[in-house]
């Protein structure tokens, strides 16, 4: 059995065409929550010029309007990994993909902040990625609610922005993917914030020693 798991971070769904942006937005204002306007970040990958808003706006803009408007997302770093899997002709089996939320620590007038760390959370991406996935990889069966693991503080905790209350959270998601032992799991942990990332890293070694599964 192969299995992927990718983590997510801000980088990973960007605009190839960013000129839908302002009419898409106004139509998301309600579910957006804010009025305020977000700024972009612009960038080149491979010779492409791209556009990265913040991904939990991001996820909300398109994600509602996704059927005719997908063409312009690019996935420069999913792409990447696709791609190679692709090359080497590794047949997935199960991809399972960590998106974080914060809503529950974090306060309204910071939620009202485009600039503030929450709106960097990538759970709103999640209909995006899922077809993304499934269109990259048809002969694997996503579950929605089993393969996107929430990594989600609790409104007693002090957020994504520490690493050890970091590295619990996810060490208790990877007590619980329930990953066959013979198993070659592949892992990208490269997304995500410093904390979510050396995490990832820490935990993928440590569950390999103990369920004794080779990590790519």
């Amino acid at each position: 059995m192969n299995i992927w798991i990718i983590t997510t971070g801000s980088s990973d769904v960007q605009l190839k065409n960013k000129d839908r942006w302002n009419a898409l937005h106004s139509k998301a204002r309600s579910q957006l929550g804010t009025s305020k306007q977000f700024s972009f970040i612009e960038s080149e990958q491979s010779g492409k010029k791209l556009w990265r808003y913040p991904s939990r706006a991001m996820g909300i803009v398109y994600g509602q309007a996704l059927g005719e408007n997908y063409k312009d997302l690019e996935f420069p770093l999913v792409n990447s990994f696709s791609n190679y899997l692709k090359k080497e002709q590794i047949e997935l089996n199960r991809i399972i993909v960590l998106i974080t939320d914060q809503s529950d620590v974090v306060s309204a007038a910071n939620k009202d902040k485009p600039s503030h760390p929450y709106w960097q959370d990538t759970c709103t991406l999640k209909p995006i990625l899922q077809h993304y996935l499934e269109n990259a990889f048809p002969d694997v069966a996503m579950d929605s609610d089993r393969d996107f693991i929430v990594l989600k503080p609790q409104s007693n905790s002090v957020g994504l922005a520490d690493w050890n209350e970091v590295l619990n959270l996810v060490q208790q998601e990877f007590i619980q993917l329930d990953i066959p032992v013979d198993a070659t799991v592949y892992v990208i942990h490269q997304a995500g914030t410093p904390e979510i990332s050396s995490a990832f890293h820490f935990s993928s070694f440590a569950f390999n020693t103990l369920k004794n599964f080779p990590l790519k």
